[in-house]
C-alpha cells in the first residue's frame, strides 16, 4: 500500500528552483512527472513556474479539460493545437509554421490525458522543433497530476503509458488544501488508497442529507435551497449525467421553479435547402444537457458574445434565465439576467457548417452549463466551497469518491445524499479506489529515479517498510 505522504514545507520552493535551473539548459531535456494528492499545491506550482520563466523560455501550459486549464491559466491541448483525431496529419504538417520554437511544455491533470493523445503531442513537438524521432522534440516536458483521481472518460489509463519509463518523478508531500482540518486530510490519504476505518461509517452517516430512500431528491432539493449554496462553487457530484439532471430538477423544484425543460448544449443542426421542410436537430455523442427554467442559473463555459455582438461575457460568468424560445423541440434562444448588464439574449452559435445532400449541416452550441449538479469528472482539478456526493446507489466507480471528497478544504463542507447499506463491505464499494493506479504508484515509488531536494527528510513509513524487508530477507537466509 502507498503510505500517506510526510510534510516538507520547503518542498514547493525547492522544486521550483530545481526546475527553473534545469529548463535553462536545452542540451539536457528535463522529463519530469510531478504527482501529488489533491490539495498538494500542484496548480500553485504551475502558476509560480510560469511567472518565473516568463521571458526566459518559450513555454506552453496545456490541459486536456477546460476546468483544469482554468485553474492554472492554461489552454486545452485540443484548443491550442486544434487537435482532432480526424485531422492529425494536417496538424502535424502545419504546426511548425504557426508556433515559435517551444522550450518547455507542462501537461496538467495528467490522469485525464490518455496515451494516444500524448503520443500525438510527442510527434507534434518533434515536428515543431525539427527533432522528429526525439522524445517530445527534445523539449523540456513536465507532467503534473494525481493518478489516484479519475482517468480520461474513454478509460484509456494514462498511468499505463510506456513513455513514463524515461521520466524522473517527484512525489509531493505537503497537503495545503486540507491543512486546517488534519483529521479530514488523513481520511483523504486513506481513502485514496482504499483504506477504510470503522469510524468512516459514522463520518459519512452524519453527513447524509436524506433520511428516507423514497424521498432522496426532495430532501436534497430542500437542503440545497436552505443552505443557499452558490450553484457554481457548491456542487452535487454524481456518477451519471441522468442522475445530475434529476438533482438539478429537484433543486429547481425546491426553489419554486416547476416548469423545467431539458436541452442539449451541443446539437447537430440540419437546415434543408427547401424552405418548406423543417429544421432538424440530432444529439451529439456524450451530450451535455442543460436543465432550464425561468429563474434557473447558467454558467458560461466559454467567452461568449450576446445576440447583438456588443457585449462579450467571460467564461465563469453566471446569469439567471428570464425566458427562452424553441425551434422545433429544442431551445434555440435564451435570455439571461446578468449582473451589471440586465437582460442579455443568446442564440446558439453555429460552427463547422458544411454542405450535405439537400441542405447544410452544422453544430449548434450554447456555451453554458447548469450549476447545482454535475458528474465527478467535471469537477476534477477544482477547489469547491461545498460538495455533496451522491452515494444513494450504494456504490461508486473507481476513484470517484476520493476525487469528489478532496474538492473541499474541510469536512464540514462535505455532504452525502444517502447511504443505503450500513456495513463495511458496502462502505468499501462506495469509497472504491482504483487498484491499478495504487499498484502503479507503488511501483514508481520503488523503482523510478526520484528528484531529491535539499530539505527532504526520511519518510518514517518508508523506512519502516525497508527495515521489514531487510528483516524478512535475514530470516530467510
Amino acid at each position: 500500500m502507498v503510505s500517506p505522504p510526510f510534510t516538507n514545507p520547503n518542498e514547493s520552493q525547492e522544486l521550483l528552483d530545481y526546475v527553473f535551473k534545469r529548463v535553462q539548459n536545452p542540451k539536457d531535456p528535463l522529463k519530469l512527472l510531478i504527482v501529488g494528492r489533491a490539495g498538494s499545491g500542484k496548480s500553485t506550482f504551475i502558476k509560480k513556474l510560469f511567472e518565473r520563466i516568463e521571458g526566459v523560455i518559450e513555454a506552453l501550459n496545456l490541459a486536456s479539460r477546460n476546468t483544469a486549464a482554468d485553474e492554472t491559466g492554461g489552454q486545452t491541448v485540443f484548443k491550442k493545437f486544434h487537435i482532432d483525431f480526424r485531422n492529425i496529419r494536417q496538424v502535424l504538417e502545419t504546426a511548425c509554421t504557426h508556433y515559435p520554437k517551444i522550450g518547455l511544455v507542462v501537461l496538467d491533470e495528467i490522469s485525464l490525458f490518455y496515451p494516444a493523445l500524448v503520443d500525438v503531442l510527442d510527434k507534434l513537438l518533434g515536428k515543431i522543433n525539427k527533432a522528429v524521432g526525439k522524445m517530445f522534440g527534445d523539449v523540456h516536458i513536465i507532467m503534473v497530476g494525481d493518478i489516484l483521481q479519475l482517468p480520461a472518460p474513454n478509460n484509456a489509463l494514462m498511468y499505463k503509458w510506456k513513455g513514463f519509463l524515461g521520466f524522473q518523478i517527484r512525489m509531493l508531500s505537503t497537503n495545503f488544501r486540507q491543512a486546517s482540518d488534519v483529521d479530514f486530510g488523513q481520511r483523504l490519504d486513506r481513502w485514496a488508497v482504499g483504506s477504510v476505518a470503522k469510524d468512516d461509517m459514522k463520518f459519512i452517516q452524519d453527513r447524509c442529507v436524506a433520511k428516507d430512500p423514497r424521498t432522496i431528491y426532495e430532501e436534497v432539493g430542500e437542503f440545497y435551497k436552505t443552505q443557499e449554496w452558490d450553484p457554481v462553487e457548491s456542487l452535487i457530484l454524481t456518477s451519471s449525467r441522468k442522475d445530475a439532471i434529476k438533482f438539478n430538477r429537484a433543486v429547481l423544484n425546491a426553489r419554486g421553479i416547476q416548469e423545467v425543460f431539458e436541452t442539449d448544449a451541443i446539437l447537430h443542426k440540419t437546415e434543408p435547402n427547401d424552405p418548406k421542410l423543417p429544421v432538424t436537430y440530432k444529439p451529439v455523442e456524450n451530450p451535455i444537457t442543460l436543465v432550464i427554467g425561468v429563474g434557473a442559473q447558467l454558467l458560461f463555459t466559454q467567452d461568449t458574445f450576446e445576440q447583438t455582438n456588443q457585449h462579450k461575457f467571460k467564461r465563469g460568468t453566471v446569469g439567471e434565465v428570464l425566458s427562452f424560445e424553441f425551434d422545433e423541440d429544442q431551445i434555440c434562444t435564451i435570455t439571461i439576467e446578468i449582473e451589471g448588464y440586465g437582460a442579455m439574449t443568446f442564440d446558439r452559435i453555429l460552427t463547422k457548417a458544411h454542405i450535405i445532400k439537400g441542405g447544410t449541416e452544422c453544430m449548434a452550441i450554447f456555451n453554458f452549463r447548469s450549476g447545482i449538479a454535475t458528474t465527478f469528472n467535471q469537477a476534477q482539478g477544482r477547489t469547491l466551497k461545498n460538495v455533496m456526493i451522491d452515494t444513494s446507489n450504494g456504490y461508486l466507480y473507481p476513484a470517484q469518491f476520493y476525487c469528489g471528497a478532496s474538492r473541499v478544504r474541510a469536512s464540514n463542507a462535505l455532504h452525502f445524499t444517502y447511504l443505503p447499506e450500513r456495513d463495511m463491505s458496502s462502505l468499501e464499494s462506495v469509497i472504491n479506489p482504483d487498484p491499478g493506479a495504487i499498484n502503479e504508484l507503488q511501483r514508481w515509488k520503488d523503482y523510478w529515479r526520484r528528484v531529491e531536494l535539499p530539505s527532504d527528510v526520511p519518510n518514517t513509513d518508508e523506512e519502516d517498510e525497508k527495515k521489514k524487508k531487510k528483516g524478512s530477507q535475514s530470516n530467510t537466509e
